[in-house]
């Protein structure tokens, strides 16, 4: 972290990561100069969880409920949570373009 600080030079930065965020704090030194973390979370609703993994190629392993309950369960926690981070968007029915924009104007803001 204190790498990517001192490469930005001052610059914001922006990091892209399916961590959670409990998982970040607890395992990552956050240098005395940043001054804020915001976390935006992207949380379809289950059964398109369900739709988008199954739709992933075989060789990524979702080929069972087994493999994919796991991560129905992690997006769960998120909603239930989801007051606590700085932007939460439900994307089940948002484009990549929709869903980039919205970032984009919660970054640019």
């Amino acid at each position: 972290m204190a790498k990517a600080v001192e490469m930005a030079g001052g610059k914001d930065l922006v990091f892209v990561s399916c961590i959670n965020p409990q998982d970040y704090i607890a395992s990552q030194e956050i240098p005395e100069c940043v001054e804020s973390t915001d976390f935006i979370v992207l949380c379809p609703a289950d059964e398109e969880i369900v739709k988008r993994l199954k739709a992933r190629p075989e060789e990524r392993g979702f080929t069972s409920y087994d493999k994919i309950e796991p991560h129905v369960g992690f997006n769960r926690w998120f909603r239930k949570n989801k007051g606590k981070f700085s932007m939460f968007i439900d994307n089940t029915d948002k484009s990549v373009d929709e869903t980039a924009k919205m970032i984009e104007l919660f970054l640019i803001k």
